[in-house]
């Protein structure tokens, strides 16, 4: 994706991010009103968490991606309601929970994680890409067991 935005329900640009060359933007996520958290694929990739309405920076980490494209860094993170970041790592076949100061809360080893989001009863749903037939996967796990996956 070359751009990122935030548009009113009738139709405005409120905000907008276009991506340098080399970026790609695949999530973003509002936080309240005024907030929002970005992953920024790029060499190197970043995570940005800023206020939209005054242009403010919050704050920024770069992450290392040991991977060799942009592309397959990642697809989706999520920032949970116990303010952890669940990070996918789509190339290197893993989730990553991360605290405030970035210290790892806990890593599901999964191949090719799409999208993982914290669910209210606490277990994590992470959506998994499957190359072979292009479509999701779907496996739920309580705190890194897996209890079902679904083809």
């Amino acid at each position: 994706m070359g751009w990122a935005a935030k548009v009113s329900p009738d139709k405005k640009e409120l905000w907008r991010y276009d991506c340098k060359e080399g970026e790609e933007i695949h999530t973003m996520q509002p936080i309240g009103n005024d907030e929002a958290i970005m992953l920024i694929n790029a060499f190197p990739a970043r995570i940005w968490r800023f206020n939209h309405k005054t242009g403010k920076t919050i704050w920024e980490k770069e992450i290392d991606f040991h991977v060799n494209s942009t592309h397959i860094q990642s697809r989706r993170m999520r920032f949970t309601k116990d303010n952890t970041l669940l990070l996918c790592y789509l190339g290197e076949n893993k989730v990553v929970e991360y605290d405030t100061d970035w210290n790892i809360v806990r890593t599901f080893n999964v191949p090719k994680p799409w999208a993982a989001i914290r669910l209210k009863n606490g277990n994590t749903l992470i959506t998994l890409e499957d190359e072979r037939r292009r479509r999701a996967r779907n496996m739920v796990t309580l705190r890194g067991h897996t209890d079902s996956e679904q083809t």
